[in-house]
């Protein structure tokens, strides 16, 4: 029985043994066929570039496709094709198809639309895009990139490297916060130089009767009355505006109000570079026993939520804040029943660019302040960046 069961033993060790030199072969096959695929395909990525850098020198530009390189500067078009295609048949290029010839390699500088399975997509070109990145973190970023190779994607960049590296390779960048160079980041500022161009034809000149007491806010405004503002971007839904909101020197809600643009503070909700977290030194320079805002917010959030608030500051050099907090001071401008405990509803109207669907509210908040003799000189507007995005249209000073 003993010698029985040492016999199964050795059949078990000799069976193991041999599975196991069986298996090696087929293992070391498959890894010497990735890494003779990885090299032919980093060859192909060198050839490409040299085929580039020629482009380059005739046209003083970069090709708008791979395919303008074939035939006079890759006389093959097997170069645009990465060798493990020719066993998958699998093609990986994220949506930026060549539209003269197949290739299996992502070409990064197309003139060609960010595609929706790019960063959400965009009007912009990917050619656009990756020129913006290039003034940001140069010409180490890929220029031509093989998403067949797992689990790194081969990359050229624009420099000419060939390297591995990971399918979101701007989360690899040390200079600057990744998402800065996505689309919607990285054309911000265009969408801010449109708003400033907007602000100086839909914003009217303060009116030279104005008095003192109504405070001018014009060069603080960076959103416009007339305009859905709240819509940052090409491709967002239509957003309200505040049309119908009369202008100029206006009686709401019992108090007089320059009302003619507004500033907007960012939030968590509407995370944007054209709208700054604080407008500060709001000048005032008088005496004011109150101060009425006229305010709103959007987005919602628990009630006693900070939402923003306004620092005072005086001539003695104390300075006061009024804390806004939801559902005390403001709510949602879309809400259904807009009632904060310490505000006023001041207006109540709808938006032409939403053809009317919805019931937009402002409010008025009053501050009393606690040394009425003292001049204040002037005030910070700072947003509490949290999910409600706070808007102010006016301020008025009342001295009795």
């Amino acid at each position: 029985m003993k010698a029985c069961l040492l016999s199964e033993s050795r059949v078990a060790i000799v069976f193991t043994v041999l599975c196991a030199l069986l298996a090696a072969p087929t293992d070391t096959r498959a890894a010497d066929a990735n890494a003779g695929d990885r090299e032919q395909c980093a060859k192909n990525l060198t050839n490409i570039f040299k085929a580039i850098q020629m482009y380059r020198a005739e046209r003083k530009d970069v090709p708008n496709w791979l395919s303008d390189l074939v035939p006079k500067y890759i006389k093959d078009p097997n170069t645009l094709i990465c060798p493990i295609i020719k066993r998958t048949g699998e093609v990986k290029v994220l949506g930026v198809e060549d539209p003269k010839i197949s290739t299996a390699y992502l070409y990064e500088f197309a003139d060609t639309p960010i595609p929706s399975g790019i960063y959400g997509g965009s009007q912009r070109t990917m050619k656009e895009w990756k020129r913006r990145q290039m003034g940001v973190v140069g010409s180490k970023i890929p220029m031509v990139r093989c998403h067949h190779h797992q689990p790194q994607v081969l990359n050229l960049s624009f420099d000419g490297q060939v390297y591995e590296g990971p399918g979101g390779w701007e989360a690899e960048v040390r200079e600057v916060n990744p998402e800065e160079l996505a689309p919607a980041r990285i054309f911000a500022t265009d969408a801010v130089a449109t708003s400033q161009a907007r602000l100086q034809s839909e914003i009217p000149q303060r009116d030279p009767r104005a008095p003192a007491k109504l405070i001018d806010l014009t060069k603080h405004y960076n959103a416009a009355l007339t305009e859905g503002w709240h819509r940052t971007g090409p491709n967002e839904p239509i957003a309200n505006d505040l049309s119908n909101l009369p202008r100029g020197i206006q009686k709401i809600a019992g108090t007089e109000f320059d009302v003619r643009g507004l500033i907007q503070l960012s939030s968590r909700k509407l995370n944007h570079p054209r709208f700054p977290l604080a407008a500060r030194d709001i000048k005032v320079d008088q005496k004011a026993a109150r101060i009425h805002f006229l305010h709103s917010t959007g987005w919602s959030a628990p009630d006693g939520t900070p939402v923003a608030s306004y620092v005072v500051h005086l001539a003695n050099g104390k300075t006061h804040e009024f804390t806004v907090n939801y559902g005390d001071h403001v709510v949602d401008w879309v809400a259904w029943q807009p009632n904060p405990k310490d505000s006023t509803v001041a207006w109540s109207g709808t938006s032409p660019l939403t053809g009317g669907q919805t019931t937009l509210n402002v409010f008025k908040t009053s501050w009393t302040n606690p040394e009425p003799d003292q001049p204040i000189t002037k005030i910070d507007y700072l947003a509490a960046n949290n999910d409600p995005a706070p808007f102010l249209i006016a301020i008025t000073a009342e001295a009795q």
